[in-house]
C-alpha cells in the first residue's frame, strides 16, 4: 500500500513551494530519478509553474518537458500512457474546420470553460452538447439522464444531439483525432497501464471528477507515496463534473494544512476569519 499524504493549501499558502520541496526532497534524499515521479495536475497552468519553478531551482534543464516527462496534466498523461501522440483536438483548427464540414457551430472550449453556465453558450452553439457529454463521462453517469437536468436548448433535443454527436465521432475518425473526453474514457475504458512512477503528486485535487479520481486510482498502483494537494475552497469546475468532495473522501495516513497566508498581512486574515 503506499503512503498517502494529503496537502490543504488555500491560496497564498505556497502550496507550490511545498510541492517543490517534496520534489526535491524525493530527488536529493530518497534518490528518486526524475522520471520516477510524477506531478499530475487539472490543468496546464498550475504544471507550467511548477515547472518554472523546478528549472529555477536547477532540478530540470532547458528542456523541463523532457528531463520531467510525468509532469502533465491528468488528460495528457492519459494520452501518453495510451499512446495517442499528438492527435488531440485543437479548438483553433478543428472547430472552425468541424462547423464549416458540417454546418454545426461550435465555440472553442477555452471560451466555454471561463462561462458560469452552459447557458451562456450561444442558442445554437453545439458545444453545449459537448459540454453535457464531459459532464455525463466525468460523473459517470447516463448521457441521456444528464441531459434531461439541463435547462432547454435547441442542441440538446434528442435527434439534434444524435446527429451532432455523430458527426463529431466521424469527423474526429476521419482526421485521426480525440478530444479530451476521449483521453479520459479511453484509458478508464481499456484499463491503461499505471504511471512506471513511485511517487505521485496530484495537485488541484478539489477539481477532479469521479472519473478522474477512478483514473488516480490506476494511474498509482505502482507508487509507494502518494500526494494529494488542493483547496477546497476553490473548486471551479463543477460544470464539468469536478467536485472537492472527491477530495475530502479520499483516505490519507496523513493530512497537512497550509495555514498562513503570505499574501495579506495578518491583521486582514484576522479579520476575514471573524467574518467569516
Amino acid at each position: 500500500m503506499a503512503h498517502v499524504t494529503k496537502i490543504y493549501g488555500p491560496p497564498g499558502t505556497g502550496k507550490t513551494t511545498r510541492l517543490l520541496q517534496i520534489v526535491e526532497h524525493e530527488m536529493k534524499v530518497n534518490g528518486v530519478k526524475r522520471e520516477g515521479i510524477a506531478y499530475i495536475s487539472h490543468t496546464r497552468a498550475a504544471n507550467d509553474v511548477i515547472l518554472e519553478r523546478m528549472q529555477a531551482a536547477g532540478l530540470v534543464g532547458n528542456n523541463p518537458r523532457r528531463d520531467a516527462p510525468w509532469f502533465r496534466t491528468i488528460h495528457a498523461v492519459c494520452s501518453r500512457l495510451l499512446g495517442m501522440g499528438r492527435a488531440i483536438i485543437d479548438e483553433r483548427t478543428d472547430y472552425p474546420k468541424f462547423s464549416q464540414e458540417y454546418h454545426m457551430t461550435l465555440t472553442p472550449k477555452g471560451v466555454v470553460d471561463v462561462m458560469e453556465s452552459l447557458q451562456d453558450v450561444e442558442e445554437v452553439d453545439f458545444s453545449v452538447v459537448l459540454g453535457v457529454r464531459s459532464l455525463s463521462a466525468n460523473t459517470m453517469r447516463d448521457f441521456d439522464d444528464v441531459c434531461a437536468e439541463q435547462p432547454l436548448h435547441v442542441c440538446l433535443g434528442r435527434q439534434t444531439r444524435e446527429l451532432f454527436l455523430k458527426n463529431w465521432t466521424e469527423f474526429k475518425a476521419r482526421h485521426g483525432k480525440f478530444d479530451f473526453t476521449d483521453m479520459l474514457q479511453m484509458y478508464a475504458d481499456v484499463g491503461g497501464p499505471p504511471l512506471p512512477c513511485g511517487v505521485v503528486i496530484i495537485d488541484e485535487a478539489q477539481d477532479l471528477s469521479d472519473l478522474q479520481w477512478k483514473i488516480v486510482e490506476m494511474l498509482t498502483q505502482l507508487a509507494t507515496r502518494i500526494y494529494i494537494a488542493g483547496d477546497d475552497d476553490q473548486a471551479v469546475y463543477g460544470f464539468i463534473g469536478g467536485s472537492e468532495f472527491g477530495f475530502y473522501r479520499y483516505p490519507a495516513d496523513e493530512e497537512i494544512v497550509l495555514e498562513q497566508s503570505y499574501r495579506v498581512p495578518r491583521a486582514i486574515g484576522e479579520c476575514a476569519t471573524q467574518i467569516i
